[in-house]
């Protein structure tokens, strides 16, 4: 299981008088709330790296009772950018607390057009696909949230959840690389819906190639993100293109993909293989699950 913690400390020196419960604002004098983030000692390859994104919006109670994820206009999805200095957020987006508490959401990675673009405009249905050539994170989406903070609760700790399966492939080739092998994923669910409010996600009927990225330098170690889902055994999966040969890997059993766990293979490209001409199809048992 792979996951990291991020706790935002709330600093707030002033308080604010005369605040309406319906005010779509926060007051400006008051000090800005801070973001800090812990590394990831368990799997440091998934820590924020400098330049990573964050979208983070607050959601004012009203009569005691928590508000809907998206009812502050003007600060929707602000963009907090990681550097060496922290976390900084893009001007005039700044976020203070007062008396009256908030929830806090947050998502990675932070996309401009989240609940301001058509098609994103749904936060309880927001589409993401992990299609095509995947990039470091990137295809992975993270989600946290903490309730009730206010400037008499002003420390809180997120825990981003990760919502996505992690696939991890390790190439066995008793040759030595003239080349780096072009692998790729099939017969996969590419597509989901997320719904910002909870953090789960609904399948789409979306069935499109992932290409893994390589995650070390050799070329013959690869990961892919994919969404949690069922593949069922004898499913042609992994699909390796090498010096104009190929190799098919089927999976040997049904395997339930599941958000916050890494899945490893290990797949062996070889002329011990019992298909002439070392291409062929093979039967692939998971490695390990955790």
């Amino acid at each position: 299981m792979y996951r990291f913690h991020i706790f935002i400390l709330l600093f707030v020196l002033l308080g604010v008088a005369g605040c309406a419960d319906t005010a779509a604002t926060f007051p400006t004098d008051m000090q800005e709330m801070q973001l800090y983030t812990p590394a990831n000692n368990e799997a440091p390859e998934l820590s924020f790296q400098i330049g990573d994104q964050i979208g983070v919006y607050p959601v004012r109670y009203k009569n005691n009772a928590p508000g809907m994820l998206g009812d502050v206009s003007n600060v929707m999805n602000a963009c907090y950018t990681y550097t060496s200095s922290g976390w900084e957020i893009t001007a005039d987006n700044e976020i203070y607390l007062d008396e009256t508490p908030i929830d806090l959401y947050a998502f990675f990675p932070y996309d401009p057009e989240m609940s301001r673009t058509a098609g994103k405009l749904n936060l309880s249905a927001y589409p993401f696909d992990v299609s095509g050539r995947q990039a470091k994170k990137n295809n992975d989406f993270l989600w946290a949230k903490t309730s009730s903070i206010s400037a008499q609760s002003p420390t809180a700790g997120l825990t981003f959840g990760h919502l996505m399966s992690r696939i991890v492939i390790n190439l066995m080739n008793s040759e030595p690389a003239d080349a780096i092998p072009e692998i790729s994923l099939h017969n996969v669910i590419t597509g989901c819906y997320i719904n910002l409010r909870t953090g789960t996600i609904t399948l789409t009927d979306q069935y499109k190639v992932i290409i893994p990225k390589p995650s070390t330098g050799n070329g013959q170690a690869f990961e892919a993100f994919l969404p949690p889902q069922r593949i069922m055994s004898g499913t042609p999966l992994f699909l390796i293109e090498y010096l104009g040969e190929s190799w098919v890997y089927h999976l040997s059993e049904d395997i339930e993909f599941k958000a916050l766990y890494n899945y490893t293979f290990n797949l062996t490209m070889s002329e011990q293989s019992p298909v002439s001409s070392r291409s062929g199809q093979f039967v692939l048992p998971i490695i390990t699950q955790r």
